[in-house]
Formats: C-alpha cells, structure tokens, sequence
C-alpha cells in the first residue's frame, strides 16, 4: 500500500465521522495546551528555588518530569482514539476487540503509559550519541583556533560532525518507527513493553520514506483552518493503515 492509497483509505473511512473526529482533535489540543500552561505555571512558581551551588534549580527536574506526566494523562485517551480509528478502519479484527474488551481500562492504561515511556526514553536516548559527537566537533575546534597550523585539527572536528550527521539516522529511525506504536499496542497489549517496541521497528521496517511523505501530504491540510479537524485523525489512520499493511507481510501472525 502507498501512502496515497492510504491516505484516501483513511479519509474515506473517517469521512461519516466528522463530529467525532473533530472531537478527537480538540481534545488532544486542549490537553496540550492544559499541559503547556500547567508546566509553564510551575516552573514560574519555582523560578530561583532550591538553587545549588552549581547552578542547577529544582524545575530542571521538569524537563523530565512533565512530559512523563503528560504521557500518563494523554495515555487514557489515546487508548480510546486509536482504538476507534483501528474499529473504524477495520485493522482491528473481532478477536482483537474482544480481547480489548475483556481487559480492564486500568490495566491498558499502565501498559500503555509503559510503552509510550520505553518510546520516549528510547528515542532521548538515541539522540546522546550525536550530540556527544558535535560537541566534541565544538570543542576540538575552539582548541584548534590557538594552533599556529590548524589544518590538521580541523580534519578531526570535520569528522566528528560526519558522525554526529549520521548518527541522527538513529532517533529519525526511531521516530517513524514509533507510528507503528498504536497498531503494534492495540494489537498485542499483553506482550511486554520491549517486545511492542521491538514489533514496531519491524512493522515499519522499509516504510520510513512512506510515513515521512504521509505526514508532509498532510502537513498542508493541518495548516488550512477548519481542515485539521479531520486532517489529524485522518493521519494518524493512514499511519496505521501504512504500517498494518507492512505487518502483513513481515508479521502475519501479529
């Protein structure tokens, strides 16, 4: 399946649907828009508290803390908005429903604030190698400036940044490969966290430039007024769409 053939699945699908996908996108916006203000209000209320002698406050501690809780808030709703969309599309068969329905929401939502944590820590992760490299790239270089010949030690920092380049192919990898996250979740939420993640990388395994193409074709419709409202959710069932036709022939018996 193409990213276009998908694309017009997935509007195709959702296109009776238009109250209830508008209402998906308010929420999500209204929920980011709560997280962003709440964060913002609490590091104000901390501005200059618990300052250390070197430098370091009490809210640095938020760049970490508030995306985890905005995970464990989103993670709820998401649950129930990739599940319709997955009913909706039909990727979802009837033993996948049933077995959906037989678990508690509770028990959902931890494994889905689970992996949805395992992804993010992953993906912040991935991100160290390169920037270790470039700033490595950063420093021979100032240290090169005082040389009298610096033409030699310019070659190290020209390859440090080589590498930094080129290990950003690892977060981007990872990146595309966490739009496989719903289907792959929805599909086997029993398994473990690492085992999910695992099935995502092989579900978008060879799709990466499909999954970027979709996302730029709809990047246009997100920017036109009144037309995100569909636009989101029809995204993230072409997403899915994208990636179930990749199982299909990599994991069938996912």
């Amino acid at each position: 399946m193409t990213a276009v053939q998908a694309s017009h699945k997935a509007k195709e699908s959702l296109r009776p649907y238009t109250v209830h996908t508008a209402v998906i996108t308010t929420v999500l916006c209204i929920l980011a828009m709560l997280l962003a203000v709440t964060g913002s209000i609490i590091e104000r209320s901390l501005d200059g508290v618990g300052m250390t002698h070197k430098g370091l406050r009490v809210e640095d501690g938020l760049l970490l803390l508030l995306p985890a809780l905005g995970i464990l808030i989103t993670s709820a709703f998401r649950n129930g908005t990739d599940r319709w969309i997955g009913e909706t599309t039909g990727i979802l068969t009837v033993c996948d429903l049933g077995f959906l329905d037989c678990s508690s929401r509770l028990w959902l939502w931890r494994k889905r604030v689970g992996v949805s944590l395992l992804a993010n820590a992953l993906l912040i992760v991935s991100c160290l190698p390169s920037l270790l490299l470039a700033m490595g790239a950063l420093a021979t270089l100032h240290l090169s400036a005082s040389t009298a010949d610096g033409t030699l030690h310019l070659l190290l920092p020209v390859h440090l940044l080589m590498g930094a380049v080129l290990l950003m192919m690892l977060p981007i990898r990872l990146y595309f490969a966490a739009a496989a996250l719903p289907l792959c979740y929805l599909k086997q939420p029993h398994r473990s966290a690492f085992t999910v993640w695992r099935y995502t990388l092989y579900c978008t395994k060879g799709i990466c430039g499909k999954l970027l193409y979709n996302r730029l074709r709809f990047a246009v419709s997100l920017l036109i007024p009144f037309r995100w409202f569909s636009a989101y959710p029809a995204m993230l069932a072409a997403e899915m769409l994208l990636c179930d036709s990749n199982r299909q022939k990599i994991l069938p018996d996912l």
